[in-house]
Parts: structure tokens; C-alpha cells; sequence
């Protein structure tokens, strides 16, 4: 039988096939959540950058600006 560990961020346990055991010492769930937390920054394809920081962006599908949240106020 495969030797248990215990997720250091959901306190579940898992083997050497349901996570990782190395580094990490996380359940795959968990990696799931926060690789999805950090992936999810991907940029709206529909979204037109604008050339500098002064002017806002353009949303081609909405015809609106889109103020990015960084340079909100």
C-alpha cells in the first residue's frame, strides 16, 4: 500500500498518485485551484490595447472604453 500524506492547504489525505509529494506536498485538487487562480489572467481577445498609458482601452464587441483596473482610480 501506497504511503498517505496530508495536504498541507485542505488537510486531506493522498498517495503518491493524487498529488504531488515532492515539493509541494499538496493534493491535485488543490494545485488545480491555485494554477487555475493564477492561469485566469489571460487577456480578452475583443479587448484593443491602447499604444499608451493616457488613453483607455477599446472593447470592439461592446463599442465602449474599458479602463483597466490597474489604472482605475
Amino acid at each position: 500500500m501506497a504511503e498517505e500524506y496530508e495536504c498541507k492547504e485542505c488537510s486531506t489525505l493522498y498517495d503518491d498518485s493524487d498529488g504531488d509529494t515532492d515539493e509541494r506536498m499538496m493534493c491535485n485538487k488543490c494545485i488545480e485551484k491555485i494554477y487555475a487562480s493564477t492561469s485566469g489572467d489571460r487577456r480578452n481577445p475583443d479587448i484593443r490595447r491602447s499604444s499608451t498609458k493616457h488613453y483607455p482601452d477599446w472593447n470592439m464587441k461592446k463599442e465602449e472604453y474599458v479602463i483597466p483596473p490597474k489604472r482605475r482610480k
